[in-house]
């Protein structure tokens, strides 16, 4: 079931919480809807994913991972550790999302000694991280209220995650505005291996 075409693309999707099929369809460049419908479909029986209804004020149906899907993440964190060596720089014209580096960035995770729930905002993206002592859960969107926030661009963010940039150079040179409990944000930094 893992091995066909498309669905661990699906189940890293929906690790960012419950998504519409026209939202799948759109960040999954490339896939047919023909063929979108069935890989959805087979992977319901499955019991990979289930429908479910969206929170308000969407109240649309979509798809979610079921507990069994979410025992593939740490698959999937694996097989991209194993083949980050070979990323090269982004081309021109190479899809870039947020949501995929938050994805990427889940295999520094360290841990933290208390919760933290943080937000992340580049353009017109919300993400949202709450780490616990072993897991970081991202959803797309504000489902939580986040005790510290970040904004800046994507290349910004991706200089801060994967380019061993500093926090406090990037927000002094106004790449990156940060907003709430500072002890959070540190906790944050530190959970990832990145720089303060």
């Amino acid at each position: 079931m893992v091995g066909e075409r498309w669905t661990l693309l699906i189940v890293r999707e929906l690790l960012l919480g419950p998504r519409r099929y026209s939202d799948l369809l759109a960040n999954l460049e490339g896939i047919t809807t023909n063929l979108l419908a069935k890989r959805l479909k087979e992977m319901e029986s499955a019991g990979i994913l289930e429908k479910t209804v969206l929170p308000p004020p969407a109240r649309t149906a979509a798809y979610a991972l079921t507990t069994s899907g979410r025992e593939l993440e740490p698959a999937l964190l694996a097989l991209g550790r194993w083949g980050w060596r070979f990323m090269d720089s982004p081309s021109k014209g190479d899809r870039i999302y947020l949501g995929w580096a938050l994805i990427a960035l889940k295999r520094r995770f360290r841990g933290v000694s208390s919760p933290v729930t943080a937000e992340l905002a580049s353009d017109d993206l919300r993400f949202q991280l709450r780490l616990t002592q072993d897991y970081v859960d991202i959803r797309e969107g504000t489902p939580w209220i986040a005790e510290v926030a970040a904004e800046g661009s994507l290349p910004n963010m991706r200089d801060l995650f994967f380019n061993g940039a500093s926090a406090a150079e990037l927000a002094s040179t106004g790449r990156l505005a940060v907003r709430g409990d500072l002890g959070a944000w540190k906790d944050f930094l530190r959970a990832f291996d990145l720089k303060a």
